[in-house]
């Protein structure tokens, strides 16, 4: 990332005004609140820097991730992460050709989102299905993280085996 969101909101209130700013930092953090599970708000700063070191705090968590995944041979990461989002492919031990894999990525995804603890989503690139997080949560924590990794490597070998 070029320019952190700090800076960016920083030059927000220094054109637009100190409640223009906010008023859209509220706007923002109102969006980024929202739980999938519905048990209400998470808190957050409600001021431009408050949102710029959250975003900056996803950005981290996202390298962290990419650090882990960089850790295990199953996994291949498709890009190191410049945001808060963060590309990735399971690979198993290398056997099974590429098709094969876009199938059985796209195959874990479905299997994390329905059985697992995450939440991720799936994309193409470079003609190839990767694995796709975006980091939302500061309450995201290096356990949870290990959790997901390990989920979806065991699930990721039990879809490798599968006919």
């Amino acid at each position: 990332m070029s320019v952190p969101l700090s800076n960016l909101l920083a030059d927000l209130e220094r054109e637009a005004g100190a409640d223009t700013a906010a008023a859209f930092a509220r706007l923002i953090v109102e969006d980024l609140a929202d739980t999938p599970a519905g048990d209400g708000r998470v808190s957050t700063a409600s001021t431009p820097a408050g949102l710029g070191a959250l975003y900056e705090h996803l950005c981290a968590t996202a390298h962290a991730l990419h650090g882990a995944i960089l850790t295990r041979p199953a996994f291949h990461a498709i890009h190191e992460p410049e945001s808060n989002i963060l590309c990735f492919r399971h690979a198993g031990d290398g056997s099974l050709p590429d098709d094969r894999l876009d199938a059985r990525n796209l195959e874990l995804r479905t299997a994390c989102n329905n059985e697992g603890d995450g939440w991720i989503t799936s994309t193409a690139l470079g003609g190839r299905r990767v694995l796709r997080v975006t980091m939302m949560s500061p309450r995201t924590t290096s356990a949870d993280r290990e959790r997901v990794l390990n989920e979806l490597e065991s699930m990721g070998g039990r879809l490798l085996r599968a006919p």
